[in-house]
C-alpha cells in the first residue's frame, strides 16, 4: 500500500512538471522569489522575459523583482509589457503600484519634513535629506500622476535652488491637472516668488476661471497689481478680497494705501479729494478690526 501511494505520487509529481504551464526559468525564478533569493530570481526573470517576450507572468514576476530592487523606472515598464500581453495579472500589479507608490510618498513625505526641521538647511546632511525626497517622490511620479507629488517635488527642487526643475514640475501640474485652480496658483505663487509678476497675474486669473472665489488666489492677484502699479485693477480685486472675506484687516489697509497714494497724483483735485476720502473710510474699517494700527 505504501509502495502504491510513493508510485502515485511520483506519477502525479510527473504529471504537474509536463503540464505546468511555466518555462524552467520561470519555474527557477519563483522557487527563489519565494526563498527570498532576490538576485538569483531577478537573473532567471530577466532570462525568463528574453527567451519567452510574450509571457505575461514572467513580465509580472520582473517587475516585482525590480521593485524590491528599487528599480521603479524599469518596474513599471516591466508591468506594462505584462498588461499589453494580457491582463491576467492585473489585480497584482495593481496591488504592487500602489504599494510602490504609498510607500515612495510616504519616505518622500518624512525626508522632506525632516528637511524642514534642520536648523542648518545648506548643511550636508540637510541637502542629502532633501535629495532623498526628491528621489522618493519622483519614484511615486513614475508610478501615478498626484497633484501633491508633483507639487512638492516642485516645492522640494525650489527649497534646493534648482528653479529649472522647479518650474518644470509647476508645469508639469498644470499640464496633468489643467482643470484645478490649485495647478495655477501653485505656478502663478512660483513666478510671485520669482518677481515674475506678468505671468504670476496671468496664472492666478487663469486659476481664478475656475475658482472665482479662492480667496488665496484673489489676495495674491491684488498684490500683484498693486506691485505693476495698475490701480483699476488693484482697487478692483481688493475690493473682490474684502467682499469674500470683510474681516481681513489687511485687504481694507491695503486698499486704504492705494487710494492715498493715489490721491498724491498729478490728477483733477475733485478725484483727489475723491481717492483721499476713500482711503480715510478704507483706513477706518481696517482700525475697527484691529485698533493697535491707530497706535502705529
Amino acid at each position: 500500500m505504501k509502495r502504491l501511494m510513493l508510485t502515485l505520487s511520483a506519477a502525479l509529481l510527473i504529471i504537474s512538471m509536463l503540464t505546468s504551464c511555466r518555462p524552467p526559468e520561470l519555474e527557477g525564478a519563483f522557487v527563489d522569489f519565494n526563498a527570498g533569493r532576490f538576485d538569483k530570481a531577478l537573473e532567471l526573470a530577466l532570462d525568463a522575459t528574453q527567451k519567452y517576450p510574450n509571457n505575461s507572468e514572467a513580465w509580472c514576476l520582473l517587475g516585482k523583482l525590480q521593485g524590491k530592487k528599487d528599480l521603479i523606472k524599469e518596474m513599471m515598464e516591466s508591468f506594462e509589457k505584462s498588461l499589453a500581453i494580457d491582463s491576467q495579472f492585473a489585480k497584482d500589479i495593481e496591488q504592487e503600484k500602489n504599494y510602490y507608490f504609498q510607500t515612495s510618498f510616504n519616505n518622500g513625505a518624512k525626508n522632506y519634513n525632516a528637511y524642514k526641521k534642520s536648523e542648518d538647511k545648506k548643511s550636508e546632511k540637510a541637502v542629502k535629506t532633501l535629495n532623498e525626497a526628491i528621489k522618493n517622490f519622483s519614484n511615486a511620479d513614475i508610478i501615478k500622476k498626484d497633484f501633491k507629488t508633483i507639487n512638492l517635488l516642485a516645492t522640494c527642487y525650489f527649497s534646493l535652488d534648482d528653479k529649472e526643475n522647479s518650474l518644470e514640475n509647476y508645469l508639469k501640474l498644470t499640464k496633468s491637472f489643467p482643470d484645478s485652480a490649485a495647478s495655477w496658483f501653485s505656478l502663478g505663487n512660483y513666478y510671485f516668488s520669482e518677481k515674475e509678476y506678468n505671468k504670476s497675474a496671468e496664472s492666478i486669473n487663469k486659476a481664478l476661471e475656475i475658482d472665482p472665489k479662492n480667496i488665496e488666489a484673489i489676495s495674491l492677484l491684488s498684490q500683484i497689481y498693486d506691485i505693476l502699479k495698475d490701480f483699476d485693477n488693484a482697487v478692483s480685486t481688493y475690493k473682490k478680497a474684502i467682499e469674500l472675506n470683510p474681516e481681513e484687516k489687511a485687504f481694507h489697509f491695503n486698499l486704504g494705501l492705494l487710494y492715498f497714494h493715489a490721491s498724491n497724483d498729478s490728477i483733477d483735485e475733485n478725484l483727489k479729494k475723491t481717492y483721499y476720502d476713500e482711503a480715510l473710510i478704507c483706513f477706518d474699517k481696517s482700525i475697527a478690526l484691529d485698533p493697535t494700527l491707530k497706535d502705529g
